[in-house]
């Protein structure tokens, strides 16, 4: 018994890279979704996983019961942060003292034993009520997806962070960029 045959004339739409960009890139927006929007995620995930060949829908019902931004979920995982210090981070992290490749994990790390970062990033003491980890890895989680930072893959497919520089400026020094985080005073 044989196998299937493939058909030769079969042809990708996308190339791998092309495939994989726009993979990267609709990650990205869920991202955003979750740590910057505060709509129904029902709604959202409905206009942004709609058939694309049908016309976007004029009217989403919202979900208002189930979704974290209705049970007021997000308010306890998506802190505040301060601009300034964020920017003394990043600077510090990936310009003034690079230490070679910095995976995720690393880059959570050195936020997480940032000196007293409860006070100085989030202007509040540790809170009893979520792991510090847990907010840390959240506040990554907005660095993403502002763009403040991205992340590259090498040839093995290892991930590292890198801070976003356009024309040799930091990404942290554009105005635009941090109008997307929810700021402490």
């Amino acid at each position: 018994m044989t196998g299937p045959t493939l058909l030769s004339n079969i042809v990708p739409i996308l190339s791998i890279e092309e495939e994989g960009t726009m993979q990267q890139k609709n990650l990205l927006d869920l991202l955003k979704m979750a740590v910057f929007k505060d709509d129904c995620w029902y709604a959202q995930l409905k206009t942004m996983l709609g058939n694309p060949l049908e016309p976007p829908a004029s009217s989403i019902s919202e979900c208002n019961t189930s979704c974290p931004k209705y049970c007021d979920e997000v308010k306890h995982f998506v802190l505040p942060v301060k601009r300034s210090v964020l920017s003394v981070f990043l600077s510090d992290t990936f310009i003034n003292n690079l230490s070679g490749q910095i995976t995720p994990e690393i880059f959570v790390q050195k936020l997480y034993v940032y000196p007293e970062v409860g006070k100085i990033i989030y202007n509040q003491a540790r809170s009893n009520n979520a792991s510090a980890l847990m907010l840390v890895t959240v506040t990554v989680l907005q660095l993403i997806a502002s763009e403040l930072i991205r992340l590259n893959f090498d040839e093995d497919n290892i991930c590292y962070c890198r801070l976003n520089v356009t024309d040799l400026i930091p990404a942290y020094l554009d105005e635009s960029i941090w109008g997307l985080l929810s700021m402490v005073d």
